[in-house]
């Protein structure tokens, strides 16, 4: 009998206790979640240091606003957001034509945010990286870099994605989230995808790279662009 009974009921075996393994969650982003995906940006500009912390305490919503404010204003139906337990631990943005998706950020978002950050603000005494970011929405520059046409032919769609370090360890996880924002701009029509990422960002290359994406084109301040057909995905 000793033989047929399960290991951890064997007189004498150590006692182990349960495992906690987050759960982590992918859908769609909803209005009730800007406060926390506020947070995230503020922790991710922080993290990265993209700007000055004690600084940006002023500024609570600057974070968001520069890095997918656009997104949010444009094109909230394709932002996915992935959460563990309520903690916001990543996202990934798209817009199904990324022309119209510039123009309308030039000719709309960009000036509603002037109108937020006030030019007189950048006579101020205010941290350099405040700043830049402020001076951003006041620039005659488009929002992100002008590709070639044929670039916009063969990946018409634009995605970007932020995530923190502990969740870009696990693999799985930026590949389904990337999964769910491309999957569903395929199913508005799409034919392929492409995403503007710093030179000095090896970690979200890499992450690109691995599900299928090839470097296009470096422009001359330093960015990388990256596109895939999504015809198949993945």
């Amino acid at each position: 009998m000793q033989r047929l009974l399960p290991i951890m009921s064997a007189p004498g075996a150590p006692f182990a206790r349960p495992i906690a393994v987050p759960v982590f969650t992918i859908r769609p982003y909803m209005q009730s979640d800007h406060d926390v995906l506020r947070e995230f940006c503020e922790k991710h500009f922080l993290s990265h240091a993209l700007v000055d912390g004690e600084a940006l305490i002023s500024f609570p919503s600057l974070a968001i606003d520069s890095s997918i404010g656009d997104y949010i204003a444009l094109s909230s139906d394709l932002i996915f957001v992935l959460d563990t337990t309520g903690q916001l631990c990543g996202y990934a943005c798209g817009a199904l034509n990324a022309q119209q998706h510039r123009t309308g950020a030039q000719s709309t978002w960009k000036p509603q945010m002037a109108v937020k950050y006030p030019a007189g603000l950048l006579d101020s005494e205010l941290h350099p990286s405040i700043k830049i970011l402020i001076e951003a929405f006041h620039s005659d520059r488009g929002r992100g870099p002008l590709l070639p046409e044929d670039i916009y032919e063969q990946y018409p769609s634009i995605v970007t994605m932020a995530m923190t370090q502990e969740s870009l360890n696990l693999a799985y996880l930026p590949f389904s989230l990337l999964s769910a924002l491309i999957n569903c701009l395929r199913g508005q029509g799409s034919h392929g995808v492409h995403t503007v990422l710093s030179a000095e960002n090896r970690v979200l290359h890499e992450c690109f790279t691995s599900q299928g994406f090839t470097e296009l084109m470096r422009t001359a301040d330093g960015a990388v662009i990256l596109g895939r057909s999504i015809e198949r995905f993945p």
